[in-house]
């Protein structure tokens, strides 16, 4: 999901999830730890490909 949909979704973390979203945008590669610690396990390829196809509609 992305961090754009988190942000309204979540309001009061909106700008924790801002801070992550610039991050990856930027390569500022210190916070990916920090940006991929909810990921509980690994994503199948199928959730992966429907994150970005997603995205890429709404970009």
């Amino acid at each position: 999901m992305s961090t754009k949909y988190l942000e309204k979704l979540h309001p009061d973390e909106a700008n924790d999830y801002k801070r992550l979203r610039t991050a990856l945008e930027q390569g500022e590669s210190i916070y990916y730890d920090d940006l991929f610690e909810w990921i509980g396990g690994d994503i199948s390829i199928e959730k992966c490909r429907e994150v970005l196809n997603e995205y890429m509609r709404n970009v």
